[in-house]
């Protein structure tokens, strides 16, 4: 757990040395120079390697099922360190955007991840162990950018992805030295086809439920941050103290996040992932419409805290819940769809988001997603709820 946290902190620096700074990187280096297309393919580059997540990553789930999850942690980072580092000889937005795609193919560092943690760990500290990773991934989403804007601001910016490769070969090394996965998959076993574990996966309850809910949780967190240095932009603070402000709302929400998802980790262990997940949606629905009603900096930086303490127990009750209701065999496979999932919430976020938020305004593109959240609790809860009543009918017959 502990070699797997410190991994899932490193290599989510590495994810983000990079990525908050392609706007510059596109106008600087790569003579784009139009505002226009430097947000056309900044999204674009962004978006590339979740589309190719989308599809690839279920099945490295299924050969993660085959042989064993290590490999697929050693097959991920060695690959992505490979590919940011060749980003840095990228010298068009289209040779970038396809290097980014490259990079979606053979990612699935996350999943496999999970799936080793949760295949390796005792049933009654699953909880605890997915709040711990949550909480490295997090601590290195804000951590990433500030490296990176120290590379940035004193070398070359091409320079960032040869550290961002170097960061991921790190990993790579961390998981060939001490991670050694003890419940390895039976080679003896009897492996069903893509198609078949694709169609148990998806009738499976209460994983469409589960699927459903991730794709909707990344479409609200994504898609509100995307647009919050807009949001920022728009209440009533000086022009020259903005960037502070900016920077202020963001790390806040990632701060308390990292602070309360090993707390709901231990919740989850003790309470069950079926109540903690219901109450955070509410709570993170809840407190992303307070930002929507914000009409002054101060109270949006409030519902910023407090999404982010509420956020910190999405990602290890929803883990939590795909491990426990996963087919025997199929684990990886299970987790690798359930990313796909979160994949395709990520990309359509900031897509959708921008038609929301210019046709209703940031606050309601915030209002909007605060909702989905809200629905997310009542989602969740009659998936379980349809599931107590299947299991009934199958006693009863």
């Amino acid at each position: 757990m502990i070699v797997l946290t410190i991994a899932f902190f490193v290599m989510n620096i590495g994810f983000n040395v990079v990525l908050p700074f392609l706007p510059q990187y596109l106008s600087t280096e790569l003579g784009v120079t139009d505002p226009v297309k430097v947000k056309m393919w900044n999204g674009f580059i962004y978006g590339a390697s979740y589309f190719s997540q989308i599809f690839f990553t279920p099945i490295w789930g299924m050969i993660a099922d085959r042989t064993n999850r290590k490999l697929m942690l050693l097959r991920s980072s060695i690959g992505m360190a490979i590919t940011m580092t060749l980003m840095a000889f990228c010298h068009t937005p289209f040779s970038l955007m396809c290097m980014r795609f490259l990079n979606g193919t053979i990612a699935g560092f996350t999943p496999a991840g999970n799936t080793l943690m949760t295949t390796n760990t005792p049933k009654d500290k699953i909880g605890y162990a997915l709040g711990n990773m949550q909480a490295g991934s997090l601590a290195g989403a804000i951590f990433g950018p500030v490296l990176g804007g120290f590379f940035v601001s004193y070398l070359p910016f091409h320079y960032a992805f040869f550290i961002s490769g170097a960061i991921c070969a790190i990993v790579a090394v961390l998981m060939i030295i001490y991670v050694k996965e003890m419940n390895v998959p039976k080679k003896t076993a009897k492996h069903v086809g893509f198609f078949e574990g694709f169609r148990l996966a998806f009738t499976h309850k209460p994983l469409p439920s589960i699927f459903v809910a991730s794709v909707l949780m990344q479409f609200a967190v994504i898609g509100t941050n995307a647009f919050l240095s807009i949001y920022v932009s728009e209440m009533p603070l000086g022009s020259m103290q903005l960037a502070f402000y900016i920077t202020l709302a963001t790390t806040v929400t990632g701060v308390c996040s990292v602070i309360s998802a090993p707390i709901v980790g231990r919740m989850v262990d003790k309470l069950g992932a079926e109540k903690m997940i219901g109450y955070s949606f509410l709570a993170a629905g809840c407190f992303l419409l307070l930002q929507a009603l914000a009409r002054n900096y101060w109270l949006l930086l409030f519902g910023r805290f407090l999404f982010g303490l509420a956020l910190g127990g999405l990602s290890p009750s929803i883990n939590s819940m795909v491990a426990k209701y996963s087919i025997p065999g199929l684990e990886s496979s299970i987790y690798s769809y359930n990313s796909s999932c979160m994949c395709t919430g990520m990309m359509a976020g900031p897509w959708l988001g921008g038609f929301i938020a210019g046709t209703t305004g940031t606050s309601g593109l915030f209002a909007v997603c605060g909702c989905i959240l809200l629905f997310n609790s009542f989602w969740i809860r009659r998936g379980l709820g349809q599931l107590k009543i299947h299991r009934k009918e199958k006693i009863a017959s």
